[in-house]
């Protein structure tokens, strides 16, 4: 049935969502771009099926909860497309997801730390509730407007099983396709992803009826951390409020707001050079001057991505920063990249971006390209943004001016190169 859903675009559901563009599906659901309110959303469309009256139950209940770290969910209800019945959810868009990350470079510590303390809160408030989230694993942690948060549509009461077999992965509690979801299982899953942030891989676990799964050496705490939310007997493991107490000593908590903008200013950024391997890529978006493409998260996320806010351009904004002097008659002014420390300390070797800027009479940069991206959506966006922003001399009564832009970025700064290549 969803496999002819992308023919669904310009159709509207309940008189008022409209199905703009088809982000991606799975075999019993679909995500499009839409309005609500005026405001950019997404929709998800699930296939009805035997059980569509629990699941509508379920995710009415779900829209009903409301914390700063869960994803919006504005509305649910029913529709029929394609003389199909189905499930429909909007919600909030979504920048990043840490899946998107990972492919390129593992979270620092403490980044880490500044992502599980919006997550426990998140937990710490569905558990205290009588609810499990039952899909931890980082495409559901997600960044909304510089906000980490944990997606909803997969929230269920504690105790519920799936309705389908559950996936078997590294997420999955041992105890969920006997007991149903719980806070336990939630812990289970949370170590196994804090394990994937810090590693980039999921922990192993070779022998499933007699040893824990395997942790690498981690720094501190999370060595200890994920060791015992890993444990096979869920009575055994740490409890939200127990990781929060080992993740920060009580006496020295400062309130999570104090970091969190700036440390999702760092992900979405770094995480924009994600080359990840996502089957649900979509080149859609386009900047002034380049390209750019949202990225969709599983869909069982249900979350849609949007564009991220450009990093802001600064001029020799680091001493790590160094500047060339090459055509320095012709250049008025020179605008380097703003990259992020953490960002260059992921490189090995070099990481060059060429772009080619075309330029007006004023010397002023009309029309901005990449010759070469490089292997990172992030240096060559932080690339771009910055040679949209260069001067060079007026042209007078000369054809328009064509230079090209190297950027190259290393573990110890970034330089540029810059070379006419037409008068």
């Amino acid at each position: 049935m969803f496999e002819s859903a992308k023919n669904w675009q310009g159709q509207t559901v309940a008189g008022k969502f409209s199905l703009k563009q088809y982000l991606g599906g799975a075999k019993h659901s679909a995500v499009f771009l839409t309005e609500n309110a005026g405001q950019s959303a997404v929709i998800k469309l699930i296939a009805g099926g035997a059980d569509s009256e629990a699941s509508l139950a379920r995710l009415q209940i779900t829209a009903k909860l409301a914390h700063p770290q869960l994803l919006r969910i504005f509305e649910v209800g029913r529709c029929r497309i394609a003389d199909t019945d189905l499930l429909y959810i909007v919600m909030e868009l979504a920048q990043e997801d840490l899946s998107q990350i990972l492919p390129q470079r593992a979270l620092i510590g403490d980044e880490t730390q500044e992502m599980l303390k919006p997550v426990l809160a998140a937990l710490g408030y569905l558990h205290e509730n009588g609810y499990a989230h039952r899909a931890v694993k980082p495409s559901n942690v997600l960044v909304v407007n510089e906000q980490v948060k944990l997606s909803s549509d997969g929230i269920c009461r504690i105790g519920e099983r799936a309705a389908t077999p559950a996936e078997d992965s590294a997420y999955l509690a041992p105890e969920v396709s006997r007991d149903g979801f719980s806070p336990a299982s939630d812990v289970w899953a949370l170590g196994a992803t804090l394990v994937q942030a810090l590693t980039q891989r999921v922990p192993e676990w070779n022998d499933r009826l007699r040893e824990e799964p395997a942790i690498p050496a981690l720094e501190a705490p999370f060595q200890e951390i994920t060791r015992n939310c890993l444990l096979r007997d869920p009575q055994r493991r740490l409890t939200v409020a127990q990781i929060s107490s080992r993740l920060e000593p009580e006496s020295s908590r400062v309130p999570a707001r104090s970091t969190q903008s700036k440390w999702t200013s760092r992900w979405i950024y770094a995480g924009a050079g994600a080359v990840a391997a996502i089957a649900l890529l979509i080149a859609a978006f386009h900047g002034v001057h380049s390209s750019s493409s949202p990225r969709l998260p599983e869909t069982q996320t249900a979350a849609a991505v949007a564009p991220g806010a450009p990093a802001p351009v600064q001029e020799d904004s680091a001493a790590t920063i160094k500047r060339t002097s090459v055509n320095a008659d012709e250049v008025v002014r020179r605008v380097m990249p703003s990259v992020n420390e953490s960002a260059l300390r992921t490189i090995h070797g070099k990481v060059r971006v060429n772009v080619r800027v075309h330029l007006d009479a004023a010397g002023n940069v009309s029309r901005a390209e990449f010759a070469t991206r490089g292997p990172s959506r992030y240096f060559a966006n932080a690339a771009m943004r910055a040679a949209q922003d260069w001067k060079f001399v007026p042209a007078g009564s000369r054809k328009q001016r064509v230079w090209m832009l190297q950027f190259i970025f290393a573990r110890g700064g970034a330089s540029v190169h810059p070379r006419r290549i037409s008068a």
